[in-house]
């Protein structure tokens, strides 16, 4: 199988770094000025529209192969994916970043976008529906839910006097229902064993059910009851926007929004459902101190680039706001900005690219979520019909994997060692980024039963 890409921007750039080691990859770009960039990867390129069919026919995309638009431009991906299912049945992967699209590939009287792409990648829209569940959980600094909300995963910073520090994951004294799925110390992740110990400063995540959660967070974190009330955020990009939708669809929480360019507060007005729009400085106290931003119970920082963010969230945590979010680019500034104290950070495109990847590498799982920028992921495997019934701790369990949840019928299981897994149960796995080809062994599913 060959991956082609199309582009020559951040997207393509992530993705052929990351397949090439792997996969024979063959690059399309636009023009020889962004060829440089992808010359000391071990793949072809070869500059030209990426959405020509002469140029496909010079890659030789054939059915077996996978194809990637990821230029900067709906229409020159949309386009380039027709191209590429002209020319062969290729998988394509398509990424978006206007809403227009995304409702005509999901409307039922268009067939055209879904017949000829297989996957819609919209990074902006999933990242602003991930902030949205971590704004309106309190404390959290992570929360994900899968099937309608049987399972829920949530993350949380680990205080020095908290009850869990120096306690092995056996000791502790979490309520039933609650499994420790993942840790990080130090910006390592690991997925833990009974023996290990909690740390002050680990960020630790937990996967259950919703109320067993809710316990962990009130008696291990001190999360309050009360709803998140209100909500500012910065920045009236494409993701501000749509995070200012999914914020005021219900009731609460009040929802501002602050924008620095008059002319997109003009244009965004509609568009924010029932927020509040400001035309001002994020970074302008007096700005600040006026609107009353220091009563929000969360900011979110999506000014479009990552210094200004960062100054954004300083100036919030400063002002005493409980919950910061801050959306950075650069992968470099994740780490920076948790040294610095900032609470969550997120960028849109590591999760785009973990999701793509993981639909390449592993197409017998699948994919539920990206967690710490795609150093790990939460994974679905169905059990074959001739797995052997047994109990989860008489599984060879591979290092970097741990069954979160089981999906049995209407059951949900959250399972200990004893709890035994049967054919068509459904699994809810957590899995490191470099256990992930793992999984599907360990669970009966060969690679070429694809």
């Amino acid at each position: 199988m060959t991956v082609v890409i199309a582009g020559g921007g951040d997207n393509a750039y992530r993705l052929a770094s990351s397949l090439a080691r792997e996969e024979d990859v063959f690059v399309v770009v636009p023009t020889e000025t962004e060829r440089g960039r992808f010359e000391h990867l071990d793949l072809q390129t070869t500059v030209g529209p990426v959405a020509s069919r002469a140029t496909l026919k010079h890659v030789g995309l054939s059915d077996d192969d996978t194809f990637i638009a990821c230029a900067d431009s709906d229409e020159r991906n949309i386009i380039a994916c027709l191209a590429a299912r002209g020319q062969s049945m290729a998988k394509t992967y398509c990424f978006i970043a206007q809403n227009q699209h995304h409702e005509s590939f999901h409307d039922p009287e268009q067939v055209t976008l879904a017949a000829i792409i297989d996957y819609l990648i919209w990074p902006q829209w999933s990242l602003a529906r991930e902030i949205a569940r971590i704004v309106l959980e309190p404390r959290a600094l992570d929360v994900e839910n899968f099937h309608r909300g049987r399972i829920w995963l949530m993350e949380y910073r680990l205080p020095r006097d908290s009850r869990l520090r120096g306690r092995t994951l056996g000791e502790a004294p979490l309520p039933r229902n609650v499994l420790v799925v993942s840790r990080v110390r130090n910006g390592k992740l690991v997925v833990p064993r009974g023996q290990d110990r909690l740390e002050a400063g680990d960020k630790v995540l937990f996967m259950g059910r919703r109320t067993a959660l809710r316990k962990v967070a009130k008696r291990f974190f001190a999360a309050p009851e009360t709803v998140v009330r209100s909500v500012t955020i910065i920045g009236g990009g494409r993701t501000g926007r749509l995070l200012a939708s999914e914020l005021t669809q219900g009731l609460w929480p009040e929802v501002r929004l602050i924008e620095a360019s008059r002319r997109r507060c003009e244009d965004i007005a509609g568009q924010v459902g029932r927020a509040t729009v400001f035309c001002g400085d994020g970074t302008d106290l007096k700005v600040l101190e006026e609107i009353g931003v220091e009563r929000s119970d969360a900011l979110v920082a999506m000014a479009g680039n990552d210094q200004t963010n960062l100054l954004c969230s300083l100036i919030a945590k400063q002002l005493g706001i409980p919950k910061v979010v801050t959306g950075v680019n650069q992968d470099a500034s994740s780490a920076l900005f948790e040294r610095v104290g900032i609470d969550v950070t997120l960028n849109a495109r590591a999760a785009a690219i973990a999701e793509v990847l993981h639909e390449i590498r592993a197409p017998r799982l699948k994919y539920r979520a990206s967690l710490e920028g795609g150093r790990a992921e939460v994974v679905e495997v169905t059990l074959p019909p001739d797995f052997q019934t047994r109990r989860l701790r008489e599984m060879d369990m591979p290092t970097g994997v741990i069954v979160g949840a089981v999906l049995r019928q209407v059951n949900t299981i959250v399972p200990g060692g004893g709890d035994e897994v049967r054919p068509g149960d459904r699994l809810l796995v957590v899995t490191t980024a470099e256990a992930a080809d793992t999984v599907g062994p360990a669970f009966g599913l060969m690679p070429e039963a694809d």
